[in-house]
Protein backbone atom coordinates (compact mmCIF):
# COMPACT_ATOMS: atom_id res chain seq x y z
CA UNK A 1 0.00 0.00 0.00
CA UNK A 2 2.93 2.46 0.87
CA UNK A 3 4.58 1.91 -2.60
CA UNK A 4 1.09 2.65 -4.37
CA UNK A 5 0.54 5.45 -2.39
CA UNK A 6 4.13 6.77 -2.38
CA UNK A 7 3.51 6.13 -6.62
CA UNK A 8 0.44 7.76 -6.83
CA UNK A 9 2.13 10.89 -5.38
CA UNK A 10 5.06 10.92 -7.57
CA UNK A 11 2.54 10.63 -10.69
CA UNK A 12 0.88 13.67 -9.55
CA UNK A 13 4.20 15.60 -8.79
CA UNK A 14 5.15 14.95 -12.25
CA UNK A 15 2.09 16.35 -13.84
CA UNK A 16 1.24 19.10 -11.25
CA UNK A 17 2.17 22.41 -9.50
CA UNK A 18 2.82 22.07 -5.61
CA UNK A 19 2.63 25.87 -5.29
CA UNK A 20 0.35 28.23 -6.84
CA UNK A 21 -0.57 32.27 -6.66
CA UNK A 22 -3.81 33.92 -6.92
CA UNK A 23 -5.06 37.36 -6.74
CA UNK A 24 -8.11 38.42 -6.21
CA UNK A 25 -9.78 41.20 -8.71
CA UNK A 26 -10.60 43.83 -5.92
CA UNK A 27 -12.23 46.02 -8.89
CA UNK A 28 -9.87 48.91 -7.46
CA UNK A 29 -6.26 49.54 -8.34
CA UNK A 30 -5.25 49.71 -5.02
CA UNK A 31 -3.08 46.56 -3.99
CA UNK A 32 -5.17 44.70 -1.37
CA UNK A 33 -2.85 43.14 1.40
CA UNK A 34 -2.27 39.58 0.53
CA UNK A 35 -1.36 36.56 2.30
CA UNK A 36 0.21 32.87 2.23
CA UNK A 37 -0.18 30.24 4.42
CA UNK A 38 1.38 26.11 4.16
CA UNK A 39 -0.56 23.62 5.39
CA UNK A 40 0.21 19.32 5.44
CA UNK A 41 -1.77 16.26 5.18
CA UNK A 42 -1.61 12.94 7.10
CA UNK A 43 -2.75 9.36 7.72
CA UNK A 44 -5.10 10.00 10.62
CA UNK A 45 -4.03 6.20 12.35
CA UNK A 46 -0.13 6.08 11.59
CA UNK A 47 0.41 10.18 10.78
CA UNK A 48 2.38 9.50 7.90
CA UNK A 49 2.42 12.13 5.50
CA UNK A 50 0.42 11.53 2.43
CA UNK A 51 1.95 12.37 -0.85
CA UNK A 52 -0.52 13.51 -4.34
CA UNK A 53 -3.39 14.97 -1.84
CA UNK A 54 -5.70 16.49 -3.78
CA UNK A 55 -6.32 20.08 -1.94
CA UNK A 56 -9.37 22.18 -3.87
CA UNK A 57 -10.31 26.09 -2.92
CA UNK A 58 -13.25 26.43 -4.38
CA UNK A 59 -13.59 29.93 -3.25
CA UNK A 60 -10.68 31.30 -5.96
CA UNK A 61 -10.92 27.43 -8.40
CA UNK A 62 -7.55 26.11 -7.52
CA UNK A 63 -5.96 22.76 -7.16
CA UNK A 64 -2.63 21.78 -4.93
CA UNK A 65 -1.87 18.32 -4.68
CA UNK A 66 1.15 17.57 -1.70
CA UNK A 67 4.65 17.00 -2.10
CA UNK A 68 6.63 14.09 -0.76
CA UNK A 69 5.74 15.21 2.99
CA UNK A 70 2.62 15.90 2.36
CA UNK A 71 2.40 19.56 2.31
CA UNK A 72 1.15 21.81 0.39
CA UNK A 73 1.39 25.69 0.28
CA UNK A 74 -0.59 28.77 -1.12
CA UNK A 75 0.71 32.12 -1.58
CA UNK A 76 -0.75 35.76 -2.87
CA UNK A 77 -4.28 35.13 -1.42
CA UNK A 78 -6.96 38.07 -0.44
CA UNK A 79 -7.19 37.67 3.37
CA UNK A 80 -10.75 36.47 4.20
CA UNK A 81 -13.02 33.02 5.09
CA UNK A 82 -12.57 29.89 2.44
CA UNK A 83 -14.02 26.73 1.87
CA UNK A 84 -11.62 23.44 1.32
CA UNK A 85 -11.20 20.13 0.56
CA UNK A 86 -9.02 17.68 0.58
CA UNK A 87 -9.40 13.88 -1.52
CA UNK A 88 -7.13 10.94 -1.71
CA UNK A 89 -7.50 7.41 -3.32
CA UNK A 90 -8.41 5.21 -0.79
CA UNK A 91 -9.39 7.39 1.90
CA UNK A 92 -12.36 9.61 3.13
CA UNK A 93 -12.50 13.58 1.66
CA UNK A 94 -12.81 16.34 4.38
CA UNK A 95 -13.95 19.56 3.90
CA UNK A 96 -13.22 22.54 6.60
CA UNK A 97 -13.53 26.43 6.32
CA UNK A 98 -10.80 28.29 6.70
CA UNK A 99 -10.30 31.68 8.08
CA UNK A 100 -7.17 33.72 6.41
CA UNK A 101 -6.13 37.16 8.01
CA UNK A 102 -2.93 39.27 7.53
CA UNK A 103 -1.52 37.92 11.19
CA UNK A 104 0.86 34.80 11.10
CA UNK A 105 -1.44 31.87 10.17
CA UNK A 106 -0.72 28.83 11.69
CA UNK A 107 -0.22 25.91 9.21
CA UNK A 108 -3.43 23.98 8.39
CA UNK A 109 -3.20 20.18 9.83
CA UNK A 110 -5.24 17.74 7.49
CA UNK A 111 -5.74 14.44 9.13
CA UNK A 112 -7.36 11.83 6.67
CA UNK A 113 -8.89 8.08 7.45
CA UNK A 114 -8.26 5.30 5.39
CA UNK A 115 -11.99 4.22 4.06
CA UNK A 116 -12.60 0.72 5.92
CA UNK A 117 -14.39 -0.94 3.13
CA UNK A 118 -14.83 -0.57 -0.53
CA UNK A 119 -18.50 -1.25 -1.52
CA UNK A 120 -18.79 -2.06 -5.14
Amino acid sequence: MKKFVALSGLLCMAYFPVVISSTPDTGNKEEAALVSFTGKVTDHKSGEALAGVLVVFEDFEARIYTDFEGRFEVNDVAPGRYSMSASFISYESMKLDLELNGDNNEPVKIELSQISRIVP
